[in-house]
């Protein structure tokens, strides 16, 4: 059929026309339909960014780090990302998508994190391969090999041959403190992920935070938190990537803030915040609810370099020295807030720290519990389930613990004490943790 190409002009346009008449009576194939919801979807987002003077996504050097988005856009970029996500593995196919996963991207990424390649010349500037090996100390031909694997991923350009400049992703990895932290945790979490299935074998049906894949790589039988209390700038650098992961919108503490239950306490009740750090939550609680008090509760260390609060603030939040696996002190509050707590633990010291609640719950005192929430299967967007999905296995990696549907939610507190009850779940538009409510009901 290939020695009649040049003579398919017409044939192919009276098969374009049989296939216009036959639209109406023929399915789109699915990576048509996915095109379709990828051009769409991204001409409205277009029309957006030059309504509203916002520059359009590049991977120029002064390119926003975050592409700010009101809600109901921030829900169709994720639209376009799932279906664009799709409709490249549809094309790449079964082999080749699992083939293409980057198992070895991380090793350019570590070198360049390491030898601090992207210090080696300011932003805005031009340097050789060879000025990059002589500032680092590598080899030229190695620094070359490097880099152009990570010119291909978009960290640096090669702007004429052998001579690179930064491009935006480069520009994090020298000027972003948090996320120069967040590459280098990445050493620990890629050894930890490695040694992962040997720690399945060795300690087949493990609810110990000692025997881990990290723990396990590490050489010891210590915990991921006792091992990183050891190296106070290793606990700092894994601080530091936390906290950049918090800074997204997904993760802001208004959405806790913004629950129902704040609205009904009576004036003058008392909200505990367990594990609280340095009172993020209770502040962002206290500005909207000024008739409420809160106790922010964490260790010693943490409580003593709390930040000082603003003046409408004093008063009405303290701070308090507590370990959560010793019973809880403070009696009679009205809520008890665990945000981001439970899912660094197995089910076993989950049902410890719980049980340390009992004896100081009066009937009808809420515990809030905000955490991510797994989905059931096919109910979410398959970017957000499989961000969900790579959180779960690494708690399994660093801490042998677990992320939690909402039935496992329920069924801990459960096992816990038959008198909680399951008030409801809520998990606001755009939020990626979800708020549970339990009530102590001893009658």
């Amino acid at each position: 059929m290939f020695a009649n190409a040049r003579t398919m002009g017409n044939d192919a346009s009276i098969h374009q026309h049989k296939l216009s008449s036959n639209a109406n009576s023929c399915r789109q194939s699915r990576i048509v339909e996915l095109s379709s919801i990828v051009a769409s979807n991204t001409l409205k987002l277009d029309q957006y960014f030059a309504s509203a003077g916002v520059p359009t996504p590049s991977f120029d050097i002064d390119a926003p780090v975050n592409i700010p988005l009101p809600p109901d856009l921030e829900s169709l970029r994720e639209s376009i990302l799932d279906a664009s996500t799709e409709l490249n593995e549809l094309l790449l196919g079964p082999r080749e998508t699992m083939v293409d996963w980057q198992f070895n991207y991380y090793v350019p990424l570590h070198a360049i994190s390491h030898y601090k390649l992207a210090h080696t010349f300011p932003v805005g500037e031009e340097a050789s391969f060879e000025d990059i090996a002589e500032k680092s100390g590598l080899s030229t031909p190695l620094v070359r090999r490097l880099l152009r694997h990570a010119i291909a991923n978009r960290i640096f350009k090669e702007v004429r041959k052998g001579v690179v400049a930064h491009t935006a992703m480069s520009r994090l990895l020298a000027e972003d403190t948090l996320f120069q932290d967040y590459v280098a945790t990445g050493e620990d979490t890629l050894r930890a992920t490695s040694y992962t299935v040997r720690a399945m074998l060795k300690y087949p049906g493990s609810e110990e935070p000692g025997q881990t894949g990290f723990s396990l790589g590490e050489g010891s039988d210590d915990s991921f938190y006792q091992i990183m209390a050891s190296d106070p700038r290793r606990a700092e650098r894994f601080m530091n990537c936390m906290i950049m992961k918090l800074q997204g919108p997904g993760y802001d503490v208004e959405h806790l803030a913004g629950y129902s239950l704040w609205e009904t306490l009576p004036a003058g009740s008392t909200v505990v915040d367990v594990g609280g750090s340095h009172g993020e939550v209770a502040s962002a609680i206290a500005k909207r609810y000024p008739s409420l008090k809160f106790i922010v509760q964490d260790l010693e260390a943490t409580v003593d370099v709390h930040t000082h609060l603003s003046d409408p603030l004093e008063g009405r939040i303290r701070f308090m020295a507590h370990n959560f696996f010793q019973p809880q002190p403070v009696k009679g509050a009205d809520a008890y807030i665990l945000r981001w707590i439970l899912h660094n633990w197995p089910d076993k010291y989950c049902l410890k720290i719980l049980r340390n609640l009992i004896p100081a719950l009066k009937t009808g005192a809420r515990i809030l519990i905000n955490e991510s929430c797994l989905p059931e299967p096919n109910t979410m967007p398959n970017r957000a389930d499989r961000k969900l999905r790579v959180n779960d296995t690494l708690m399994l990696t660093l801490f042998n613990s677990q992320e939690r549907d909402e039935e496992e939610w329920i069924d801990l507190f459960r096992r816990t004490d038959q008198r909680f009850r399951f008030v409801g779940m809520s998990t606001p538009e755009g939020a990626n943790l979800s708020t549970l409510e339990f009530e102590w009901a001893p009658v």
